[in-house]
């Protein structure tokens, strides 16, 4: 039946919970909640599914509620510590490392303008709104893009501000490396177009002139005017071109010639003349062998033997005189001595001889 009783004890400890606290004990299974009934861990110390309005962790009388929701905690329910995972909460590994999987980015910006990513084979950082700055905080930090090794590809236009230091014979253009070193580079710098500026490298005007007040052959000064080195611009040797100079063949001949005007002396050899040959001065000539016609306007001097013709071949000899019509022929088809015209023979009283008498 009712029993009723004020105080119940074991004899050194009083019960004090009452009956309603104790019917919380009425049907509980171990393990498993209950609703309106005490909850008791089972053999294993596992629970099931409890439901609480609000939790507190902490010891009596400093425990802090928790206010995150259910859902919010379950963000921590991940598979791999220190792994990213879509919708959980991000966490490290036991060396403090955060490994983010391929394709997963992070994403800065309001608009997620700026991503930075791994897609399984490269590596990215992308900026869709603004500039992409990478800079340090403070001056005179460098920064290094690459390895000694690899390879940096500017896929759009490079614009350098400062200084762009690179080691001689660093530099590539268009696959083909440039061999010249810094200085020579500057050799450049304050160059002009078609003109020649001191310790400074020709460039050739757009018509390919260059212009030089002086110009140096192996350390000697050339003193020829342009107009004296054009001399021998368009000539071809051995043949003579007008307004130029002459050069002579491998056989140190010239064709081609005209007029030649000498005020000095001819030293040659032989002179052979395929035409005639006109002489307003004296000419002193040690021997003559003239196979063709002479025309001869002043004086001749002979100071030797005048031997005109071959023996046993002779040619005809005329001399003509001051009045017309007057000569005197030497005619070698008869080897007879014609006088022509008022030509006649005067021999001075005493200076006629014939035959040794």
């Amino acid at each position: 039946g009712t029993v009723t009783y004020g105080t119940l004890n074991d004899g050194s400890t009083s019960l004090t919970s009452t009956i309603a606290e104790l019917n919380y004990l009425d049907g509980v299974v171990l393990g498993t909640p209950t609703a309106s009934k005490a909850v008791i861990a089972d053999a294993n110390q596992n629970i099931g599914a409890v439901k609480a309005t609000q939790l507190y962790i902490g010891s009596t009388g400093s425990e802090a509620q928790v206010t995150s929701s259910a859902a919010e905690l379950n963000y921590l329910d991940i598979s791999s510590v220190g792994t990213s995972e879509a919708s959980k909460a991000v966490t490290v590994n036991n060396s403090g490392d955060l490994i983010i999987p391929d394709s997963d980015k992070f994403q800065f910006g309001a608009g997620s303008d700026m991503q930075l990513y791994h897609d399984g084979t490269d590596s990215y950082i992308t900026n869709a709104t603004g500039d992409l700055n990478v800079a340090t905080a403070a001056s005179g930090v460098a920064v290094t893009i690459g390895h000694g090794t690899s390879e940096v590809t500017v896929g759009d236009n490079l614009v350098v501000t400062g200084n762009a230091t690179i080691p001689d014979g660093g530099l590539v253009l268009n696959s083909t490396a440039v061999t010249s070193t810094g200085s020579e580079l500057n050799l450049l710098d304050g160059s002009s177009a078609g003109t020649i500026v001191n310790s400074k490298a020709v460039v050739y005007g757009s018509s390919g002139e260059v212009n030089a007040t002086t110009l140096q052959i192996a350390g000697s000064a050339v003193t020829a005017s342009a107009a004296d080195i054009n001399l021998i611009d368009g000539i071809t040797n051995g043949t003579v071109a007008a307004s130029k100079a002459i050069i002579t063949d491998s056989d140190k001949d010239i064709t081609g010639g005209r007029n030649i005007t000498i005020s000095g002396e001819i030293d040659a050899a032989t002179l052979d003349l395929s035409g005639d040959a006109d002489i307003a001065g004296t000419t002193n000539l040690d021997a003559v062998d003239i196979d063709g016609a002479v025309d001869i306007d002043g004086t001749i001097s002979v100071g030797n033997t005048l031997t005109i013709g071959v023996d046993d071949t002779g040619h005809d000899v005329k001399l003509f005189g001051a009045t017309s019509g007057s000569y005197a022929l030497w005619d070698e088809s008869g080897d007879d001595l014609i006088l022509g015209g008022a030509a006649r023979v005067v021999v001075p009283d005493g200076q006629l001889v014939l035959n040794s008498t």
